[in-house]
């Protein structure tokens, strides 16, 4: 499974900038994201690309423009 950023999750459930959770929340999000892993097919991908703003507004996305 991808690298999951559990400073995400912890913005999400309201815990703010670096203010750590609890051990009873990091242990529910362990907890949750383990069932997940477990439940879980991955079925896309993606890549990421340079872009780069040319004149008269046209994008450039190496692959395409």
């Amino acid at each position: 499974m991808a690298e999951v950023n559990r400073r995400e999750i912890y913005r999400y459930l309201g815990i703010k900038g670096q203010q750590e959770p609890d051990l009873q929340t990091k242990d529910l999000v362990e907890d949750c994201l383990g069932e997940l892993e477990r439940s879980v097919n991955c079925r896309s991908f993606y890549r990421r690309y340079p872009l780069t703003l040319l004149p008269d507004s046209e994008l450039d996305f190496t692959c395409f423009k």
